[in-house]
């Protein structure tokens, strides 16, 4: 029993709360709709907002002078619409909207007030150019703040009929010089009755503004016309062809059929363009002239605006660069591409524009290059190389430059030697001011060598010093050093002359020392001889007197021709 209670229970509060549920959905879904009907939120684009809007109009606020189902004829018959706005409050000024039967809208605003009512009225004749069929107007109610306070979702139909007029051209955009024709229909498919017209061409479409430029007899279908600039004095503008509809009953009427007259963009004319110098290098100063010629046939030369716009290779453009007037229809301008500026294809965008914002362009390109570095001079050992110079080997060759570079990029300088074998001799430093370069005579062979000079930028360009400073390339003489490998061998054959003689003087010294002593032993000592012997030792005697002094003089000969020899040895000793 406790257990079919419980479910009892269970059941009858499961259905409770599906009751509650639904009668607090019913509920919420009755006061939404009613909050719907009351009140509504409309977007307002112009107050960035939301904003608070009342029922739309009902449909038996509006009234018009017609009836239903009547037709309204085009340009002569006028609607008078009138909307009473006493179910809002706080009206302060309404607008009237017609969505034509080809899906077209056309706003009529500040409807008429009617003085001590709730009501606005407009009249509204259907104009030249609206198309026949169905149309509706829909209405646009404001408070003092500007607020939208309706939903204008409500419409008026009306039904808009029309005699058929038409203007058919041969072209509807014309420029000076072409020819105009027009073929003008006109048909009675209503209940007007349309037997006679008017045709000129007049520049406005306001009466009481408007210039006519050319009249044609009356009822004329058709006309060519050459477009002159005596008569269309503007261009980019529409003009009009006005026909005056005549009915007996219902008076004049007036349609218009536009065109409208072009502006020819000047002429730039490209064979006449011309860069000088062919070859465009960066600069710091203006370094190039561009002329052209450019023409228009409206406008003027005077008033032409030309420029060009420099773009790089990195997509970069430049300032408007602005080229004058030089001559009649020539225009010019110089300019430069700066150091800080990449090399490569540049594209050149010329533009002239008239006087009546036509404009035409022109694209071309230039090639803008590097300046490579200018070497002005050098010096070797502090001395200015305007013709050879000699050195002695083994002494040392120091390089100082003088070089330039526009865009301050050189990167490194290069001395090459060539010696009469045809042999080279490079040495590469990088470059830095005042750079000074040095070469060992030592490393090189005895000889002329030739000296050339090269500097390369950092974008690869190089200037190789060959003919184009002083003599270049001037020559270095190595000289041997001759005296420093003979030296040894001179001492030594000095050296040995001396020993020689030396030698000699000893010798002979020796020598003479050795016979002096040998006479002095043989003296004649006295003894008795007989008379024989005495007269043969006399003889004897004698000769040997003869012998020894004749001895003597040789030796008094040979010692007066060695004495200088002898004192020339002792002055070298």
């Amino acid at each position: 029993m406790r257990i079919r209670r419980k479910s009892k229970h269970k059941y009858l509060s499961l259905i409770l709360i599906i009751m509650l549920v639904s009668i607090s959905t019913i509920f919420s879904v009755l006061l939404l709709d009613i909050g719907l009907n009351n009140e509504r939120y409309v977007y307002d684009d112009n107050k960035n907002g939301f904003l608070k809007t009342s029922s739309p109009l009902d449909p038996s606020d509006i009234s018009l002078n017609f009836s239903d189902g009547t037709d309204i004829i085009a340009l002569y018959d006028t609607i008078n619409f009138t909307i009473d706005t006493s179910s809002f409050s706080n009206v302060n000024y309404t607008h009237m909207q017609i969505t034509f039967a080809d899906g077209t809208n056309r706003a009529y605003p500040n409807m008429l007030h009617i003085e001590n009512t709730n009501n606005f009225t407009i009249a509204y004749t259907p104009e030249y150019d609206v198309p026949t069929g169905i149309q509706y107007a829909s209405f646009m109610l404001y408070n003092e703040s500007g607020e939208l306070i309706n939903d204008h979702t409500t419409q008026k139909a009306f039904k808009v009929v029309s005699n058929y007029y038409s203007a058919d051209f041969n072209e509807d955009e014309l420029y000076l010089d072409e020819l105009l024709h027009a073929q003008l229909t006109i048909k009675n498919v209503s209940l007007l009755e349309i037997n006679s017209w008017a045709v000129s061409i007049v520049n406005s479409t306001q009466s009481e503004s408007q210039n006519v430029i050319k009249v044609f007899p009356s009822t004329t279908e058709w006309f060519n016309i050459t477009i002159d600039e005596t008569d269309f004095t503007e261009v980019n503008k529409d003009y009009y062809i006005k026909v005056d509809l005549e009915d007996s009953n219902r008076g004049t009427r007036t349609t218009y059929f536009s065109f409208k007259i072009l502006n020819n963009d000047p002429i730039i004319e490209s064979s006449t363009l011309v860069f000088s110098p062919s070859e465009i290098f960066r600069s710091t100063s203006d370094n190039c002239e561009i002329s052209l010629n450019v023409s228009d046939r409206e406008t003027e030369a005077q008033t032409l605006i030309v420029y060009m716009i420099l773009t790089n290779p990195l997509g970069i453009e430049s300032e408007n660069i602005s080229l004058t007037q030089d001559t009649e229809n020539t225009f010019k301008a110089n300019f430069h591409i700066g150091p800080g500026n990449v090399i490569g294809n540049y594209e050149v965008d010329i533009q002239a524009q008239d006087e009546n914002n036509g404009i035409t362009s022109y694209i071309t390109s230039i090639i803008v290059k590097n300046n490579p570095p200018k070497i002005n001079g050098y010096k070797i050992n502090d001395q200015e190389i305007t013709q050879g110079i000699s050195i002695l080997y083994g002494r040392e060759l120091t390089f100082t430059f003088n070089v330039t570079d526009i865009e301050n990029s050189i990167d490194y300088i290069t001395v090459s030697l060539l010696n009469e074998d045809g042999d080279w001799f490079n040495l590469t430093r990088q470059y830095s001011t005042n750079m000074e370069l040095e070469i060992r005579t030592a490393d090189l062979l005895t000889g002329t060598w030739l000296v050339y000079i090269s500097a390369t930028d950092e974008d690869g360009d190089t200037t190789n010093l060959i003919s184009d400073y002083g003599l270049a390339p001037q020559q270095i003489r190595i000289i041997p050093d001759t005296l420093g490998v003979i030296l040894p061998w001179v001492s030594l054959i000095i050296g040995l002359i001396l020993g020689l003689l030396i030698g000699v003087a000893l010798t002979y010294r020796i020598s003479k020392a050795r016979g002096d002593s040998k006479v002095k032993k043989v003296k004649p000592t006295k003894r008795k001889t007989s008379k024989r012997t005495h007269k043969r030792k006399s003889e004897v005697s004698v000769s040997e007197k003869k012998s020894e002094k004749k001895s003597e003089e040789e030796t008094s000969e040979k010692e007066r021709k060695e004495t200088p020899a002898k004192r020339k040895i002792k002055r070298r000793l």
